[in-house]
């Protein structure tokens, strides 16, 4: 199991041990900001307490296990959503306009 640390600005104990991360989100749903390295490991708790989940893209490490990831995930029914970092973000959006616009000149 691969080992992260975490705590919450709402003053839970920062663990080490992954199945310890997992009882602290064992609630009505499952987030994970956590490192790239642990989604899919936590998505897999997510679906094994049958969690509502919402993950940070990558979902895994490569193709293969990405896709055995979400086949677990269709399997056992329940809802996940994969976060694209703030890509309808109002800011982001007018940027993106700008340099479609080719305001900030040849890029």
């Amino acid at each position: 199991m691969d080992r992260t640390t975490w705590s919450s600005p709402i003053g839970r104990t920062p663990t080490t041990e992954g199945e310890q991360l997992h009882a602290h989100w064992a609630s009505r749903r499952r987030p994970d900001a956590t490192p790239t390295g642990t989604h899919a490991e936590h998505i897999r708790a997510g679906v094994r307490a049958g969690l509502p989940i919402f993950c940070e893209k990558p979902v895994a490490g490569d193709i293969d296990e990405t896709r055995d990831v979400l086949a677990e995930v269709t399997a056992a029914a329940v809802p996940l959503h994969v976060g694209f970092q703030r890509r309808f973000d109002a800011g982001y959006q007018t940027v993106r306009q700008a340099v479609r616009d080719g305001r900030p000149g040849r890029l």
